[in-house]
């Protein structure tokens, strides 16, 4: 069941399981390949969303003759007359999706086998998540991997574990501490976005506040799979807005540290503190800054190095009991 839409959306009484959201914006390339991946899924219950956001190349045609060649998928296409921008694009999905769960792939990224069916066990043997994310491979432009674990390889400074990740009361830290979650490998309830809110659009960086804002309330988990391939190349917005990216980083962390209680909204503060610095001229208040982000800093990793060793040795106790 093939439904087209150009800029607008409409629902039916069908109510699928999950509904992938897939982003396209000059893709022709790689789109193909994304869609394919999720008909290899073998997953039954899916709606496949694409919403092409004004491409200007030939993304358009390619995806009209995927949807050709698969009338039995349950695929919503929409075609934006004019380039509304990733997180208007996130938004309006999630006001068209049908499905009782979501989740989001770039159209240049590709979805694993078992991609869809990791993250919903784990959100139905975890009722009291609203959402869940994974790992992912990342990829060039051509296929080839470039790094095995996204979260751990990608952006190693960031220091992101995932057996610190396994450890549930430890997740809202690392999102705080250690943010390195590329690719499309988060799931959500889909009354998530009812509860904490839309995808904030003045920022970039939309997942990390999304993130920010679920595990705040101690309903994000982490699910130890694989579950797509991210692909790296000179047009990912992380590249093609990084020099925005730190004024961005700032105002999510002041934004969510009143969410947060101690060690986490202390760090939340010094990331705004260490923004504050850089961008200083006066010399007081550098000199301000600049103490006041050592303190934060310093002091918040050495306590969370503290809480992750004593959380550390407790699950080790406890798995020794059973």
């Amino acid at each position: 069941m093939n439904r087209l839409n150009n800029g607008e959306s409409e629902k039916t009484t069908h109510h699928p399981d999950v509904t992938v959201v897939v982003v396209v914006f000059n893709h022709e390339r790689y789109v193909e390949e994304c869609l394919d991946s999720l008909v290899h899924t073998g997953f039954g219950a899916l709606e496949i969303l694409i919403i092409d956001d004004a491409s200007s190349d030939a993304s358009d045609t390619v995806i009209r003759n995927w949807m050709q060649r698969h009338t039995d998928q349950n695929t919503v296409y929409v075609n934006h007359p004019q380039n509304m921008g990733l997180i208007n694009t996130l938004n309006e999905a999630i006001g068209i999706a049908q499905g009782q769960y979501l989740c989001f792939i770039s159209g240049d990224d590709v979805m694993m086998p078992n991609g869809i069916v990791d993250r919903l066990r784990y959100l139905m043997r975890h009722p009291d998540k609203l959402a869940v994310f994974a790992d992912c491979h990342v990829i060039g432009e051509g296929g080839d991997q470039l790094f095995l674990s996204g979260i751990e390889q990608l952006y190693p400074k960031q220091r992101m574990k995932k057996e610190e990740l396994r450890i549930d009361s430890l997740v809202p830290s690392c999102v705080v501490f250690h943010w390195a979650v590329p690719g499309p490998v988060f799931m959500s309830r889909a009354e998530t976005f009812q509860i904490v809110g839309p995808y904030d659009e003045q920022f970039a960086v939309e997942d990390w506040d999304m993130y920010l804002r679920i595990a705040a309330l101690g309903k994000l988990g982490f699910c130890d799979e694989y579950v797509s391939k991210y692909r790296l190349h000179d047009q990912n917005v992380v590249r093609t807005r990084k020099p925005l990216l730190g004024r961005e980083i700032a105002q999510i962390a002041r934004k969510n540290a009143p969410r947060y209680r101690a060690i986490d909204a202390v760090r939340l503060r010094g990331i705004y503190a260490s923004w504050k610095y850089r961008e200083a001229k006066q010399v007081l208040a550098k000199v301000f800054y600049f103490f006041l982000t050592g303190f934060l800093l310093v002091f918040t990793s050495w306590a969370h190095r503290g809480r992750k060793y004593f959380l550390a040795r407790r699950r080790e106790r406890d798995e020794s009991r059973r």
